[in-house]
């Protein structure tokens, strides 16, 4: 299980996880942010506009 930070981001048109990691710095990239959402994500490739994600810590 991912720690988050209590903190989310709301997918915008043109995102992918590895942008999102990338605009947060996130430690571990993609995969990190795909496993702090897994409850939501079923497709690490496929994240829709409006879709809010978890923020890891």
């Amino acid at each position: 299980m991912v720690p988050l930070s209590g903190e989310s981001y709301t997918i915008q048109s043109g995102d992918t996880l590895s942008k999102t990691a990338e605009q947060f710095h996130l430690a571990g990239g993609w995969q990190v942010l795909a496993d702090a959402n897994s409850a939501s994500i079923g497709d690490p490739d496929l994240v829709l506009p409006g879709q809010a994600l978890q923020l890891p810590a």
